[in-house]
């Protein structure tokens, strides 16, 4: 009943705006309490920024660094605002994290030319860890934008084999969430918002030549940068290729209603000239 619940809920807010996933979702968490949790893990919604309290640097607040109400922010590994008993990765994942952290903001400046970028790992039960590949980027505004931003999400899960541990398994889910804001003085705003989802797996074998942190950091960036690379093929195709094929197919229609009434004028013109020539 409960999973009926959260697929039902999901399945609605695919359908609603992007622009207010976060007014939508509390409010479905506010009809549901009991499955609020669950919810919130498993919708897609605009990151938010929060502020280091001890470093004054801006971070990510997301789901994959919440505790209750507290975010932790990756640059001081501490909770905000402070909470006990808090969750916090082991610390040679803690490390593979702030190596992280320092690296893909290379990954940031060529891809996105600027812009937030987070990763958090955690420890899973069963062995092993997981990551969350945050960004995101504020398009700068010119003529005819009126806003625009683009979050991306990629979670990346790490399983090593337990008959042969050198055989390691990359599986990333990555999500996009756009919305952009045109102006026109003829048009007014045009809304082109949207999300995606896809996933890919990878398997890789390691072979010992480099430490095996920095062999799991070449191929979380690597298995991140092609489904990236694939979700931005699929936004063009389907919300930005479809916005420009619904308008093209708007301004034929009224263009056709345009001629046909300039058609039908004439030709009441015609005939009341023919009359008055008559009388």
């Amino acid at each position: 009943m409960e999973q009926n619940k959260i697929a039902t809920a999901l399945s609605l807010l695919r359908k609603l705006p992007p622009s207010k996933i976060h007014y939508n979702t509390n409010a479905l968490s506010n009809l549901m309490p009991d499955e609020a949790d669950e919810l919130l893990q498993k919708v897609d919604k605009p990151l938010e920024i929060g502020v280091c309290s001890q470093t004054n640097l801006q971070y990510i607040k997301s789901e994959f660094n919440r505790d209750g109400d507290s975010f932790r922010s990756p640059h001081s590994n501490q909770y905000d605002p402070p909470i006990d008993d808090a969750v916090y990765p082991s610390n040679d994942v803690r490390q593979l994290e702030e190596k992280a952290n320092t690296l893909f903001q290379e990954y940031m400046k060529l891809y996105y030319q600027g812009g937030i970028c987070n990763i958090y790992f955690w420890d899973k039960e069963n062995g092993g860890f997981a990551c969350a590949f945050l960004m995101k980027k504020e398009v700068e505004l010119a003529k005819g934008i009126k806003k625009g931003t683009w979050d991306s999400i990629n979670v990346v899960d790490v399983k090593v084999d337990e008959q042969n541990k050198k055989k390691i398994t990359y599986k990333c889910t990555g999500s996009v969430v756009l919305e952009m804001i045109l102006n026109d003085d003829g048009a007014g705003d045009v809304n082109i918002s949207g999300s995606l989802t896809k996933s890919k797996e990878d398997v890789r074998l390691y072979d010992g030549n480099i430490d095996i942190n920095s062999f799991h950091l070449e191929n979380i960036g690597r298995i991140v940068e092609d489904l990236e690379s694939v979700l931005r093929t699929h936004l063009d195709t389907i919300y930005v290729g479809k916005t420009k094929e619904n308008i093209f197919t708007t301004r034929s229609q009224e263009g056709y209603i345009q001629m046909e009434q300039t058609k039908k004028n004439l030709a009441i013109n015609i005939i009341d000239r023919a009359n008055n020539q008559k009388n």
